[in-house]
């Protein structure tokens, strides 16, 4: 199941557990309990940029504008930025546009 499919069937009380990530959008609403992962059961994901090298020489600013990304992220921001998209179902480039004009 996606996402959506899990969280709205335990909403809807068919199951009681799933496996999230910390940004799934859904989890901005705060009716969730999220349990810690005390026993280290499943391994963390880091977020990173990768771009191919021919990009990056046909676009000479590129490498600065994604290093102005680097240390933006956070889980809870992409939590959020992530809801924005699969919750109030605005379109992906708007909450970039957005998220990019906030970026300092």
């Amino acid at each position: 199941m996606d996402n959506a499919a899990l969280f709205k069937s335990m909403t809807d009380g068919q199951i009681t557990m799933i496996l999230a990530s910390a940004t799934d959008g859904a989890l901005r609403s705060g009716d969730w309990k999220v349990l810690p992962d005390d026993r280290n059961l499943f391994t963390a994901e880091k977020l990173c940029l990768v771009v191919r090298q021919d990009l990056l020489k046909a676009e000479p600013r590129l490498a600065g504008a994604l290093a102005e990304l680097s240390g933006k992220f956070t889980n809870a921001r992409m939590r959020q930025l992530n809801a924005e998209v699969d919750v109030d179902h605005r379109p992906v480039a708007e909450v970039a546009k957005g998220f990019l004009a906030g970026v300092k």
